[in-house]
């Protein structure tokens, strides 16, 4: 679990963890240089309950954090929770009942996106095996298809082998989409359930709801990573394709994030200028790709108008167009 400045939700979080109806694991507590009483609460779980390690590091990022639990943990198979969001009490049987029946390298359940706590969980299960470029083809497909995409690793246990030689990215922006590209090579299998395990909060003040910034660039890097991966080791031409797709689909998200949420006066022209013609040059290739319609007709209209002097339209404006559009 890695923690910065989470004081307002960490309690929660553990607590759901340690709450588990399955109970032999270990609770890594990667206290990333938070300026809150964020390590205080990992020290009081760690002295409560013999579980639960504390580490505290300066402030790196999330990356290197889990890499840090990563390299201490003892267990066969890891898993992560991050620190504003909460898992079920039975996520871990679940997930182990899936390695039990199927002997995989990684198992997976559905997630929620919620503000809330109340989840009623799904009454029949469907379990979903895929191995070998099939499973990186649904993966990639997943992404670009839905909302809730399969890229975090949160929603996944896996067998501990599979970090040999491979660790999180520093950039921690896409780092889950990137590393898990390079995990499924190595698994013999990912066991999926519908059943949902894992509740992503987003509160109304999450950095994803923010002004574009140009941190937000770096969310590229991992992604050309991926790509240009892809292309290295000459893999499956659909899955080159879909990478690129990927790619491509960022810029995009980048555009729509400045439209929304406004953008930051760091923020340069330059920059501004670079994603609208990149946006424009991936745009047939994107009409052509799984993302769903209500968004290539939302990229269409970003295209055909002046991005960003759409930004300077009123508030009440750019709600208007999105409630129509989005």
């Amino acid at each position: 679990v890695p923690v910065y400045n989470a004081e307002d939700h960490l309690e929660r979080c553990i607590d759901s963890i340690l709450n588990q109806t399955y109970s032999d694991f270990e609770v890594i507590l990667v206290n990333d240089g938070s300026k809150d009483r964020s390590g205080e609460i990992c020290d009081a779980y760690a002295k409560s309950d013999s579980r639960v390690k504390t580490i505290h590091q300066e402030n790196s990022g999330q990356s290197i954090a889990r890499n840090r639990g990563i390299n201490i943990a003892k267990g066969s198979y890891i898993g992560f929770v991050d620190s504003d969001d909460w898992i079920d009490a039975e996520m871990y049987t679940h997930l182990f009942e899936l390695v039990d029946l199927y002997a995989c390298d990684i198992a997976e359940l559905d997630y929620d996106i919620t503000d809330k706590y109340h989840y009623t969980n799904k009454t029949s299960t469907k379990v979903t095996v895929l191995q070998g470029e099939k499973l990186i083809i649904d993966y990639l497909k997943k992404g670009m298809q839905k909302r809730k995409s399969s890229y975090p690793v949160w929603n996944k246990i896996y067998n501990r082998y599979l970090f040999n030689e491979i660790s999180f990215a520093p950039i921690s922006l896409c780092e889950d989409y990137l590393i898990n590209f390079q995990l499924f090579p190595k698994a013999n299998m990912l066991v999926r359930s519908n059943q949902v395990g894992y509740f992503y909060f987003q509160s109304p003040e999450s950095t994803i709801r923010g002004p574009l910034r140009e941190k937000d660039l770096d969310i590229l890097v991992n992604c050309e990573t991926v790509y240009n991966e892809a292309k290295q080791q000459n893999l499956d031409a659909e899955i080159i394709k879909l990478t690129k797709e990927k790619l491509a689909r960022n810029y995009f998200s980048l555009i729509s994030k400045a439209f929304l949420y406004g953008v930051s006066s760091e923020v340069k022209d330059d920059t501004k200028d670079l994603l609208k013609s990149k946006l424009k040059s991936s745009y047939w290739m994107l009409m052509k790709s799984f993302m769903p319609f209500n968004r290539k007709l939302f990229m269409t209209i970003l295209v055909i108008l002046d991005n960003f002097r759409m930004l300077k339209l009123k508030k009440t404006q750019k709600k208007l167009i999105f409630k129509n559009w989005w």
